[in-house]
């Protein structure tokens, strides 16, 4: 936890002992009063009631990983009252605060509500509600979350690289960071592995943004290929190279890359 009462930072490990960059840092940071996230919330839940917009994936959004949710640009109220009270300028003072970026170098890949419901007995499976989100890298340097509520059990944002570290009090078992304060952002770099847990009871809305950079200082995107890139990706072509015996095709020297990560 820093000097600022606010703010928590847990800080990842660099694979190969050298310092952690910029990018190794998760921030869990409050940016919307309870007040204010409970309003998103209402308005939220009003505009997927009439839409149903929450009982599916949208597959035509997030191809590869797919989440029951919503853009903000869609649901003309939640918009309209997050220009209101001035959403954007506190997210983008946060991670120009925190990641070094200036506020007119960032701007939205994506910003969504996502929902995520438990599976107990009283599912019927008649929507494709999701409970939680596989492992995954986003499309965006910069991502973060904010908690909406807080009538769920489990849920939370993973990462893979924590999923060892000591639990403290906003990072659990199995490295999930779950803020139970309402208005709370989980901000972090959008190419480190890491998912949705799974919502165990009640269900979990969350705001979702990927935010793009586009003028970096040197070396941050070299950083963030390096540390960041498909780690699970590289183990696994690895494992597959150890098992051929004809000597055949293109084979890369993974050892520096996975002997500290595992798939």
């Amino acid at each position: 936890r820093s000097s600022d009462e606010e703010l928590f930072v847990i800080t990842i490990p660099s694979f190969d002992g050298t310092d952690p960059s910029p990018l190794h840092k998760v921030y869990v940071t409050n940016v919307l009063s309870e007040d204010e996230a409970k309003h998103c919330l209402n308005l939220a839940q009003e505009y997927a009631s009439v839409t149903g917009c929450w009982e599916q994936p949208d597959f035509e959004r997030h191809a590869s990983y797919a989440t029951c949710d919503f853009p903000i640009t869609d649901c003309d109220a939640l918009d309209s009252y997050l220009n209101e009270i001035g959403f954007q300028d506190r997210i983008w003072k946060q991670l120009s605060k925190l990641y070094g970026v200036k506020h007119t170098d960032m701007s939205f890949l994506d910003f969504f509500c996502a929902h995520y419901q438990a599976k107990n007995d009283q599912y019927d499976g008649s929507s494709a509600v999701m409970d939680r989100l596989e492992p995954h890298r986003d499309g965006s340097l910069l991502s973060f979350t904010v908690t909406l509520n807080d009538a769920f059990q489990g849920g939370g944002t993973f990462f893979d690289a924590l999923r060892d570290v000591e639990p403290s009090c906003v990072l659990h078992s199995g490295g999930v960071v779950c803020p139970m304060r309402l208005g709370d952002a989980v901000l972090h770099s959008g190419k480190l592995l890491h998912g949705a847990d799974v919502v165990t009871q009640g269900s979990r809305t969350v705001l979702v943004g990927f935010v793009d950079v586009w003028r970096l200082r040197p070396g941050v995107l070299t950083i963030a290929c390096r540390d960041w890139g498909r780690m699970d990706e590289a183990a696994r072509r690895f494992e597959r190279q150890r098992g051929k015996s004809n000597g055949k095709g293109w084979f890369f020297d993974n050892t520096r890359w996975v002997t500290s990560h595992s798939c």
